[in-house]
């Protein structure tokens, strides 16, 4: 199962790891998992438009995990709520999604979860912006389609100092019409100069001057500048010119809402109804799936209203995670360090009577006093690491029941109760408070505020509406903090991990197949046909016992003579291979020349090659490459082959130095400076993820023994054990995908 998160970049690109969203995350208000500002229950989290407001705009929604969507709700436009006199628009549109994980160890064991998307953005609003980006009359962000020169305000001091935007940036116009144009001269030509907003940089790809374009334009991020748009003369047409410049970015219409139906190519029921397809639509991770909702909100009982646009995101299952499942989770760990608890009694509400919120409490009190204080869960809210993400909750859904059977209701008198507390404050006595007509004001209006949420639950909620037959889903689930499914995908079960390394120690094959199903996803080889591929020249280049080793220098005479470095120092050759005789050989020789041959193995040596001197010649890279210096350099001893796939030379290392950097958060060893490392089993396998994603191996991978072929091209052109790698990846194939008809070569 492939997994993705929820929400891209905002130029379109995948983020890396969860530790970049969860930096997004720490400029959240609200909706954090578990807890709510409000001091109740809250089952997922919250993405809105204030840290990612492209994913309103033009960047979807996305699918965490390969899987069908189930059941759904969508409107064409928002419904309403009327509270004293402001009326409120909000989405209640969501997409759910099952997905089922297939117990590594136990074929016929699986696991079903779900991953709830609510609060999407109508029908109508989405095809709005699309029929005005088209008809080009409101057009809110573009991309630049070539490196354009940026001013400041014309006529102002600064207009003549120009600062390249490189191609692919993304502006924001702070008038989408473009009717606000300014306009001024350069170099006696007239241009219509129009007001944007940098929202992303493009990376520079010219030569000259890179890395300060590159920064001038860095620091523009954030930034209003203007930009020519329009040059009126002899032979300009103004839009042409602009269509030459920027494309618009806006929305597309969600691919499932035309999936509906028996042949899934009917559009969905868009009536605001709660629906489960008649079959299930197929869902890849990653798919789009919609865009931010708008959700307008009271924030007190006197009627002021705030606006955001948003989504949350829950991920829940009917069933107890077992064991295997959380260990997935942790990337394959025996200890998954997960905590589990069991809720289902909850009121929803945060006070010392309700016993599932002790633990929880714990996480959030820090002078440990017993109790929240509004500076704590501040802190808690503010914090870039929430606490309670390993935690997993069993928990009544605020998703399922109607108001007045909600715990919602609990929240509500917490927050009258909070509230009334520090209303009491400015009165002489709680006695005078009680008893003053600015209470009975302030309970009236809290009434009606609690009158208007109960409506907003009652229009929410959707699960007891589904009908159990077609899909179940329980009162009382198991909540997941949303991330944590995005931290396994590709599997190997202890039984195929033996399977394919039968003679490796235990030990050592269990530490390589946690570190494989832990990476597995980060560097794509999530299929079987590349982990058979991948595990199939880790087999010949380490050995069945997966021993982390340094390449073999057991060169002869003969065979340094091939060597680039030994075609023009060939005498060093005779010096530096070694030199030997069969026992046949051996046997017909005179006693004093015996003397002079040392046995090893099956051969008797007269001399024994000189690894440490042959390296420094045939791999001498001072500056990155093989460099030909009489004698050698001390590089080419420290960058001999090293690793599950034998890395070589100076620039490989540096190169996979990054990769490994880039890709694995807090990546800890210097492979350049401290090489030997790479014999160690971590990091000798790292490095071969790191290589196989350097050279982009998965592209050329397929399940034949041509694809083989052509990954040992890549890792070992001239190696003579091309016959060796097509069975290991044969062998290696059967064992993954449990095909026994496969025909070897």
């Amino acid at each position: 199962m492939k997994t993705a998160f929820p929400i891209c970049q905002v130029d379109g690109s995948q983020f890396n790891d969860v530790s970049a969203l969860k930096v997004l995350l720490n400029g959240q208000t609200s909706g954090r998992y578990i807890i709510s500002k409000g001091r109740g229950w809250h089952g997922g989290i919250h993405f809105n438009n204030r840290i990612a407001f492209w994913a309103q705009h033009f960047q979807p929604v996305q699918a965490m995990a390969d899987g069908e969507l189930v059941a759904y709700r969508m409107a064409e436009e928002y419904p309403t709520t009327q509270y004293l006199e402001t009326t409120s628009s909000y989405s209640n549109n969501f997409c759910l999604l099952r997905h089922t994980f297939q117990n590594p160890d136990q074929e016929d064991e699986s696991y079903t979860f779900y991953s709830l998307y609510m609060h999407l953005q109508s029908q109508k609003e989405i095809q709005d912006s699309i029929t005005a980006a088209e008809s080009a009359s409101q057009i809110s962000y573009i991309r630049l389609k070539k490196n354009w020169n940026s001013r400041s305000e014309p006529g102002s001091a600064d207009f003549d100092k120009k600062v390249l935007l490189p191609k692919d940036s993304i502006l924001k116009l702070i008038d989408p019409s473009r009717a606000t144009v300014t306009k001024d001269k350069i170099r006696n030509t007239e241009y219509d100069f129009l007001k944007v907003k940098v929202v992303c940089v493009g990376q520079y790809v010219g030569n000259k001057d890179k890395v300060k374009i590159q920064n001038e334009a860095d620091q523009k991020l954030n930034q209003e500048v203007w930009l020519a748009i329009k040059q009126y003369g002899e032979g300009t047409n103004p839009e042409e010119f602009w269509n030459n410049l920027a494309e618009p970015l806006t929305k597309k219409m969600p691919p499932w809402h035309t999936k509906n139906g028996p042949e899934n190519n009917l559009p969905i029921v868009a009536d605001g109804t709660v629906q489960v397809p008649e079959l299930p639509i197929n869902i890849k991770a990653g798919e789009h799936l919609g865009y931010l909702g708008k959700y307008e909100y009271l924030k007190n009982a006197q009627g002021n209203i705030d606006q955001e646009y948003r989504v949350h995101l829950e991920v829940f299952s009917n069933d107890r995670p077992p064991e295997y499942f959380l260990n997935a989770l942790a990337g394959g760990q025996e200890e998954h360090g997960f905590q589990v608890i069991d809720g289902s009694s909850s009121t929803g509400v945060m006070e010392p009577a309700n016993t599932f919120f002790n633990d929880i409490r714990r996480a959030i009190d820090t002078d440990n006093d017993g109790q929240i204080s509004e500076n704590e869960l501040v802190a808690f809210y503010q914090a870039a690491t929430n606490r309670l993400e390993k935690v997993i909750a069993k928990h009544p859904s605020e998703w399922y029941s109607k108001a007045e059977e909600h715990w919602f209701n609990q929240v509500l008198a917490m927050s009258q109760k909070l509230t009334e507390a520090s209303l009491s404050r400015y009165f002489d006595s709680t006695e005078s408070y009680m008893s003053s007509e600015f209470r009975k004001n302030f309970v009236q209006s809290y009434d009606s505020f609690a009158i208007h949420e109960k409506e907003r639950i009652d229009n929410t909620s959707w699960m007891q509406d589904i009908n159990p037959e077609k899909l179940e889903l329980k009162p009382e689930v198991w909540h997941f903090w949303p991330f944590t499914i995005g931290s396994y995908g590709y599997q190997i079960s202890k039984e195929k991990m033996a399977a394919l390394f039968p003679d490796a120690p235990e030990g050592k094959r269990e530490e390589v197949r946690i570190l494989f199903n832990a990476n597995a996803e980060l560097f794509e080889i999530n299929t079987h046909e590349r982990a058979a591929q991948f595990f199939a020249q880790i087999r010949e280049e380490v050995g069945d016992s997966l021993l982390g080793k340094e390449e073999d220098l057991w060169y002869s005479v003969e065979g340094l003579r091939g060597k680039a470095y030994f075609l023009t120092y060939t005498t060093e050759a005779d010096q530096l291979g070694y030199k030997r005789i069969t026992s046949d050989e051996y046997a017909i020789l005179s006693e004093q020349d015996k003397g002079k041959y040392t046995k090893r193995k099956s051969y008797y040596y007269s001399q024994f090659p000189q690894e440490y001197e042959i390296a420094k010649r045939v791999y001498a890279c001072p500056n990155g490459y093989f460099e030909l210096i009489q004698g050698g350099d001390e590089s080419g001893w420290l960058y001999r082959g090293k690793g599950f796939i034998q890395l070589t030379w100076l620039v490989n290392y540096k190169d996979v130095q990054k990769v490994l950097e880039d890709k694995i958060k807090g990546f800890e060893f210097d492979i350049v400076n401290n090489p030997e490392v790479l014999l160690e089993t971590k990091v000798g396998f790292l490095s071969a993820l790191g290589f196989w994603e350097l050279k982009k191996i998965n592209n050329v991978v397929d399940g034949t023994i041509e694809s083989t072929d052509r990954v040992t091209d890549i890792v070992n052109k001239r190696t003579p054990s091309r016959a060796e790698r097509r069975q290991h990846f044969l062998d290696a194939y059967k064992v993954l995908t449990g095909r026994l008809d496969i025909i070897d070569e």
